[in-house]
């Protein structure tokens, strides 16, 4: 097999899908192992080959991609272990998970890190990147081929692979909250929620083109948006005098403390 995968939940899911979708592999060359029985029927309909044991996959795959809960990590890497050889390659999408966690368990192999978030499912993600000085830049290259086929790429330093997560993995919840938040304020005020959350999307969809295309600041946007003692500036002062910004910074702090937590 090519690809071997550990944990076939959500995130693994849009992987694979990515992986087909784009023909990087057949789906004969995709092995899987899972404890879930609809993760083992959605990966066997999709045409993958599915092992009862977790050894079966690091012995059948070149590339193996360990798609567990970070709390799950020390079990695995310790029964894996004595079948790790040579021709395997690790990726890691967990947080916290240390590249030197997974060659201190099972030995000096090639590994790259991953940083992926959930809209992978639709094909739109931001994925950070990084591998090891064992892992080859052909490697790495296909990683980054894969991972382009639902998203795109960031090459950033390990270092600040618990951090990127304020950027693109926890980020997506944040920004559910505010929608939620907008959409249920809307309700209240007569807007039916059909009409007030696509609307809202719409608006962040156009929100997320000005930032990437217009070449203005962050702050140049909002004094676009800001007519001088306007609705705009109303809203912005009362975000200000409530702390949203603190409140929003208190919460990343929190994310990122959690994630040295969960280091291993």
């Amino acid at each position: 097999m090519k690809i071997g995968f550990i944990g076939m939940g959500n995130m693994a899911g849009a992987i694979a899908g990515g992986i087909l979708k784009a023909g990087i592999v057949a789906p004969g060359e995709i092995c899987f192992f899972d404890v879930s029985e609809a993760a083992i029927e959605h990966g066997k309909a999709l045409g993958f080959t599915a092992f009862s044991d977790e050894n079966d996959v690091v012995k059948n795959s070149e590339y193996v991609f360990l798609c567990v809960k970070p709390q799950s990590f020390t079990e695995v890497l310790s029964k894996i272990k004595g079948s790790v050889s040579d021709k395997n390659m690790f990726l890691t999408i967990a947080a916290g998970i240390k590249i030197s966690s997974i060659t201190s368990a099972v030995g000096d192999v090639a590994v790259i890190r991953a940083m992926p978030n959930t809209p992978l499912l639709m094909g739109c993600g931001a994925v950070a990147l990084t591998k090891n000085e064992k892992a080859t830049q052909t490697q790495f290259d296909f990683i980054k081929l894969i991972f382009e086929s639902v998203g795109t790429v960031y090459e950033l330093p390990e270092n600040k692979f618990n951090e990127v997560i304020n950027v693109n993995g926890s980020t997506p919840a944040y920004i559910y909250l505010f929608a939620k938040t907008v959409a249920d304020y809307a309700v209240e005020s007569g807007i039916p929620f059909e009409i007030a959350l696509p609307m809202f999307c719409d608006t962040l969809k156009g929100s997320a083109e000005m930032l990437t295309k217009s070449g203005k600041t962050p702050d140049e946007l909002i004094t676009m948006v800001s007519s001088k003692g306007g609705t705009t500036v109303a809203a912005m002062n009362k975000f200000a005098e409530t702390g949203f910004a603190d409140s929003l910074r208190a919460g990343m702090k929190a994310c990122v403390d959690r994630a040295y937590e969960l280091s291993i």
